[in-house]
């Protein structure tokens, strides 16, 4: 519109981002920051859980807050956490609402359990705005990042319509269908059904077989596995499992049974845990970038605070699949992980903790 050269756009979009007057997000864009936003106090964004939690070394939520506070560190931004006493809904929600007037934007955390919509609300109408990591809700399109739970299931069922006619998903959560049931579990079986097709319903077969009190740890999947194969005659193909600590319950229980994994049937887990402490740390799982949805998470609350609190289109990371060690061989060729090591498993059934 300025009829200026290409080469002036460039030189003046340097002397800009050296200046610190724009700032660029991969996949959302290159934004002006205010020199009143540049020059005033690092601005405080609250976490909906814990800090010193998101430290833990195993957990699945320390790898997001490995991608937060790396953010932190650059000075831009201060994190502020809830007091490890926070564990009720009623706690949490009194808390971050005391905190509001202290902060400038707040990244929500799905693991607590509890319905943020009222708190979410107070804070957008007073000028603070809200980051969700996962989708609030399966219609969310703004002002969220996530791991692409849909599309690695998407690929999963894919791949599975065309080498298995019996499939089994073993989970934690009572109900999948339900309003009240996490957005990512949701997806997750929809993007399944949606990689399977149609087609696969007139030839092929689907159960689901969930853990006793919705456990998600090694011993209910080895439990859950053992009953399922008691009562049922038809061995599945394939058992896709919510979560990594059930698929290796599932692995010993199949291996108890003198059915072979991966020969006779296939599992994948879902979380992408570090297993390398574990009797299989190659079992084949989707990798998710929780880092980079933690470091995302806080770049775009720093963003919109800086667009006075408009939104901005969700980020989906992208995930992959690893380890390859219960799966087939050809499955690994279409999931493009490289064969592992074969499975080995001691008779004791061992317990862990339950990733999300």
């Amino acid at each position: 519109r300025l009829q200026v050269s290409l080469g002036t756009v460039r030189a003046v979009m340097r002397q800009l981002a050296q200046d610190g007057r724009i700032r660029a997000l991969q996949g959302s864009g290159t934004y002006l920051v205010s020199n009143k936003a540049s020059a005033s106090r690092p601005f405080k964004i609250g976490i909906s859980y814990p800090l010193s939690r998101l430290q833990d070394p195993d957990g699945w939520i320390s790898r997001i807050g490995g991608g937060m506070f790396p953010v932190a560190l650059t000075g831009e931004v201060v994190l502020e956490g809830i007091s490890n006493n926070g564990t009720s809904a009623d706690g949490i929600i009194a808390e971050l609402s005391a905190k509001m007037s202290e902060l400038d934007a707040l990244v929500v955390l799905p693991y607590t359990g509890i319905s943020h919509d009222s708190l979410i609300a107070r804070y957008e109408d007073a000028g603070k705005p809200v980051v969700h990591i996962h989708p609030p809700s399966l219609t969310s399109t703004a002002n969220f990042v996530s791991s692409d739970y849909f599309g690695a299931s998407y690929e999963l069922g894919r791949i599975w319509r065309e080498t298995c006619r019996h499939l089994l998903i073993l989970t934690s959560v009572s109900d999948l269908r339900s309003l009240t049931t996490a957005v990512s579990y949701q997806q997750r079986q929809a993007g399944l059904l949606s990689g399977l097709g149609t087609d696969f319903w007139n030839r092929s077969s689907l159960r689901i077989c969930t853990t006793a009190g919705n456990e998600g740890t090694i011993d209910a999947g080895y439990r859950a596995m053992r009953q399922h194969l008691s009562e049922c005659n038809e061995v599945p193909d394939a058992v896709f499992c919510s979560g990594d600590w059930l698929a290796l319950g599932a692995v010993q229980a199949f291996q108890e049974a003198g059915i072979r994994v991966p020969d006779s049937v296939s599992i994948v887990g879902a979380s992408g845990l570090d297993l390398s402490q574990t009797e299989c740390p190659n079992l084949t799982r989707i990798r998710h970038e929780l880092e980079r949805v933690g470091q995302q998470a806080v770049e775009m609350a720093v963003t919109r605070i800086t667009l006075k609190g408009g939104s901005l289109p969700g980020i989906v990371v992208p995930t992959s699949f690893i380890g390859g060690a219960t799966t087939r061989p050809e499955e690994n060729a279409l999931m493009k992980i490289r064969p592992s090591s074969p499975v080995r498993f001691s008779p004791a059934a061992e317990t862990a903790p339950a990733a999300p």
